[in-house]
């Protein structure tokens, strides 16, 4: 329980059904390395500090394992259960030095980050959800994955402090939604990709009495297959609000490569838009590129669809505007077709009250 603390270098911990229970029942100690096998049941362990997983296994059908530190970071070597993992370093990084998680869901949720570009997390997993407070994320899943469907904790993938880089080997599927504050995100799947959700990256910047200056990053799509967007947008957004300084907006690139075809339905958008506004300044506003290329199949845009770079810039006491739009690139191996009210463009949008504007 919560009053009994193991205190070590390192624990063992072995059982014939469970390690720990649920809420108060879980084990808890302050070490620096834990090994655990459960052999037929779920295994709990509450850390105070951090610590190493060296081998946290649980076996029997339906089984998971629950590790949280309160405080430091956890390493992970080796973590696997037949059902559920879940990983929460609260006011730390998740980290991984050795081995891979193996699990049908898997939830990741870190104070700061989870992997390095250099340290990936190792997944074996069906279904994968991360939270990164403070911090990028970097995972590479050994199969095909979906992103969501992993528990009611956490939706989809998200990262505030740093940016999203997630690579599958097989086929990647999004049922819950990708993003990161002010920073790139980019899916890389040696199958195909399917969004049934969105994928972005956003920024906003609003003040009172000084500059506001909001820049979102690039985002970027690349399958080995095909990309097919299903009532979903893939997009990058900044947006900038002043009302006593200058207001400066800039959105990031937008990329869909495809080695097969895209298609995009059921009201999907593809788009980077930048909006600044100053009440008493400069307002400037530029969008990124916006590429799809499908270099061995179509590109299809389907029933009242948009593949567009906006900029939008307005002054409205006596200062400059400027916007600058993007460029809009469809280059497909095969045909581009725009069906049913689907459009694609480039608009640079620039107002000022009493002064000038350039568009």
């Amino acid at each position: 329980n919560n009053a009994t603390v193991i205190n070590a270098t390192d624990v063992f911990l072995t059982a014939g059904t469970a390690i720990g229970a649920g809420g108060d029942g879980q084990i808890d100690t302050s070490v620096t390395t834990i090994t655990a096998l459960a052999n037929n049941g779920s295994i709990w362990i509450g850390e105070s500090d951090g610590a190493t997983l060296t081998s946290v296994v649980a076996t029997g059908a339906g089984n998971d394992v629950t590790v949280t530190s309160a405080t430091g970071n956890l390493t992970v070597e080796t973590v696997t259960a037949p059902d559920d993992v879940t990983l929460t370093a609260t006011a730390g990084a998740i980290t991984q030095i050795a081995g891979t998680i193996t699990a049908s869901k898997l939830l990741l949720d870190a104070g700061t980050s989870i992997g390095t570009s250099s340290n990936r997390i190792q997944t074996s997993v069906t279904n994968l959800e991360a939270r990164a407070a403070g911090g990028g994320i970097y995972i590479t899943e050994a199969d095909s994955v979906t992103i969501g469907g992993a528990g009611a904790a956490l939706s989809g993938i998200s990262a505030t402090g740093g940016l999203v880089d997630i690579a599958s080997s097989g086929n990647m599927t999004l049922s819950e939604a990708v993003s990161a504050v002010g920073n790139t995100v980019t899916l890389n799947a040696g199958g195909s990709i399917t969004l049934n959700a969105n994928v972005y990256s956003l920024a906003s910047a609003y003040s009172l009495d000084g500059d506001a200056t909001a820049t979102s990053g690039d985002v970027t799509l690349n399958a080995v297959g095909d990309i097919t967007l299903n009532n979903s947008s893939v997009y990058s957004e900044a947006y900038a609000d002043s009302s006593g300084g200058d207001a400066t907006a800039t959105s990031g690139d937008v990329t869909l490569n495809a080695g097969g075809s895209i298609s995009l339905d059921n009201d999907s958008y593809v788009y980077s838009y930048a909006y600044a506004y100053s009440s008493d300044g400069d307002a400037t506003a530029q969008s990124g590129d916006v590429t799809l290329t499908s270099s061995g199949g179509n590109i299809s845009l389907n029933d009242y669809l948009y593949v567009y770079s906006w900029a939008r810039a307005k002054s409205s006491d006596g200062g400059n505007a400027t916007a600058q739009s993007g460029n809009v690139t469809l280059d497909a191996g095969d045909s581009i077709s725009l069906d049913n009210d689907s459009y694609v463009y480039s608009y640079a949008y620039a107002y000022s009250s009493d002064g000038d504007a350039t568009a």
